[in-house]
């Protein structure tokens, strides 16, 4: 069975019909054009020039995303032809249950708008590839729960998303065109790690938030935990790691850690995706 993350796809979709570009607008009266910022920062550093940079967007028309986005799934049917395949999108009247459980800072706060003609090729998907639109939890909770159901029966799993590297099973990344296998242990020390070092897209600041030190980056908590073998002694070594490094309390700690997990662990079955939600 193929399992698909759709998201994605929509993303990918709506992102290739928009056109982006930055104008420096300089108090000399004169503008500036770049194709990427870090030109344009460069320029502003280099010359010293006072202005003001902003970033154009352009879109074309709806017609070209949805293109973009039959290109983009076609390309994953051919690959897996004959297979069973399903494929989850996020629904428009979607109940995401972690915009009430961040406390620390909202939920995906800082994300940018979604692209002009997002829903149109969302609706793209549900309408001409049958997609399964989610609207309890994220879709990243759902395809977490099928790979977790089908995965006796090898089931592979298609996305660009590392959250979803917590979930063992087989794994196929289409940008890449790269399989991979995530085991039990590896899923969870991925998941751990996030928790330490949280994930600037969805505005989880992760447990490094608290602490003052750079010791709290990628490489230090991936390396720190490929010493442990279960989940008790993964939980112990960050737990000691963040009192070492924070001024928090055991009580805080607690607090804060079960907020990082709630925002981050993706259920793995119906009844655990129930349970979390009932609780928040």
């Amino acid at each position: 069975m193929i399992i698909i993350d759709g998201d994605y796809l929509i993303f990918k979709g709506a992102c290739a019909a928009q056109t982006r570009f930055y104008r420096y607008y300089q108090d000399d009266g004169q503008t500036v054009m770049f194709d990427y910022k870090k030109e344009a920062d460069a320029y502003i550093k280099n010359t010293g020039i006072k202005g003001q940079l902003k970033r154009i967007i352009k879109n074309k028309k709806a017609a070209f995303a949805m293109y973009y986005t039959k290109l983009a799934i076609q390309k994953i049917y051919e690959r897996f032809s004959g297979e069973d395949i399903r494929l989850y999108v996020s629904s428009d009247k979607q109940d995401n249950h972690r915009y009430r459980i961040a406390k620390t800072i909202g939920y995906k706060h800082d994300r940018p708008a979604k692209p002009k003609h997002y829903e149109a090729c969302r609706r793209y998907l549900v309408e001409h590839w049958d997609a399964k639109e989610v609207t309890k939890g994220e879709t990243d909770d759902r395809v977490a729960i099928e790979l977790t159901k089908y995965r006796k029966y090898d089931a592979l799993l298609v996305h660009v998303d590392k959250d979803l590297n917590q979930v063992a099973g087989r794994h196929y990344n289409p940008d890449k065109d790269i399989e991979y296998e995530i085991t039990e242990l590896e899923g969870r020390r991925h998941l751990y790690t996030q928790i330490v070092i949280g994930d600037t897209s969805d505005g989880i600041p992760g447990l490094k938030y608290w602490c003052p030190t750079r010791t709290c980056g990628p490489a230090t908590i991936e390396a720190l935990l490929s010493f442990y073998e279960t989940e008790a002694e993964i939980q112990m070594a960050i737990r000691t790691h963040i009192l070492r490094l924070s001024d928090m309390t055991d009580l805080e700690y607690e607090t804060r850690f079960k907020e990082m997990y709630d925002l981050l662990y993706l259920a793995r079955t119906n009844e655990e995706l129930k349970e979390i939600r009932g609780r928040v």
